[in-house]
């Protein structure tokens, strides 16, 4: 649905979940981020699209080292 609104120039999606520090501490905290622009949304054919691909299309992807493979 986002992708059908033409007057959104890019979509960005951020993921958060609930971190431990070393202290064992617990804190929410940003664990993905994702921008795709107009252009990007336009190219994708969205009934085909594999997931696994996500981070090889996306204008910007960043994941933080505590969720990594």
């Amino acid at each position: 649905k986002l992708s059908a609104d033409s007057t959104s120039e890019s979509i960005t999606v951020n993921a958060y979940i609930t971190l431990v520090d070393q202290y064992g501490n617990e804190a929410p905290g940003e664990v993905m981020t994702v921008n795709l622009t107009r252009e990007t949304l336009t190219k994708i054919n969205w009934d085909n699209f594999i997931t696994d691909n996500l981070p090889d299309i996306a204008d910007f992807y960043w994941v933080h080292p505590a969720i990594k493979d």
